[in-house]
């Protein structure tokens, strides 16, 4: 199964950039070396090659120059620049934080019916009371904000309209409303994955800065 272009279009330059880090490369055994070095998952169009060759330039992050070639003929070569090693850096750092994310959203590693590797989600049951009572709270901010046209009459009698909603949810099922728990937990939860993704960026832009450093050495 090949790797859509549409997928990994953003990572065309990269992926070139690499190809010419340590030393200048043509066209053609650039192609030849994204085959190969992909299994032949990803084979490179060479509209898309030379496209990227042209903008790549223009921006500064590579430099071409001909070349007779051992077989007499002349060629087009291609070598980073300062810049490029830069932007390519910069580039890996982006992937690391992109494939985190997404890593999120792709399911457990498991076998379907047709056979496809896939992954099974781990999700808890929500709780039904919870679940009716956001429900609630979603239509009556709907109505209030077709009625009124206003977003922010929700903020302003947020307070009023969670009392109410709290005391009609205990009417119904006898028992205290969490919601604003729940709430409480949630920005707890949320502030502490923020600060989690802080650290990781920090250290992925000191993995850049490392990578920067040993390139200049290069």
């Amino acid at each position: 199964m090949g790797i859509s272009s549409d997928v990994i279009r953003g990572y065309n330059d990269t992926i070139i950039l690499y190809l010419i880090l340590k030393e200048p490369s043509y066209g053609y055994e650039i192609s030849k070396q994204i085959r190969t070095l992909s299994k032949e998952k990803y084979v490179i169009k060479e509209t898309t090659l030379y496209s990227a060759f042209t903008r790549m330039e223009k921006n500064g992050f590579i430099e071409s120059f001909s070349e007779i070639a051992d077989s007499g003929k002349r060629r087009t070569y291609y070598r980073i620049t300062d810049s490029g090693k830069e932007y390519y850096y910069e580039k890996c750092v982006e992937w690391e934080l992109t494939k985190e994310v997404i890593e999120q959203f792709i399911l457990q590693s498991a076998e379907n019916s047709d056979g496809y590797a896939v992954r099974t989600p781990d999700i808890a049951k929500p709780d039904t009371k919870e679940t009716a009572l956001v429900d609630q709270q979603d239509d009556t901010e709907a109505v209030v904000v077709e009625q009124t046209g206003e977003a922010d009459i929700l903020v302003e009698g947020n307070e009023e309209k969670q009392e109410i909603l709290k005391a009609s949810m205990t009417e119904q099922t006898g028992e205290p409303d969490t919601l604003l728990d729940g709430n409480e937990n949630q920005i707890l939860n949320l502030s502490n994955q923020v600060a989690d993704l802080e650290k990781k960026i920090a250290a992925l832009e000191a993995q850049r800065q490392m990578l920067v450093r040993k390139g200049e050495e290069a």
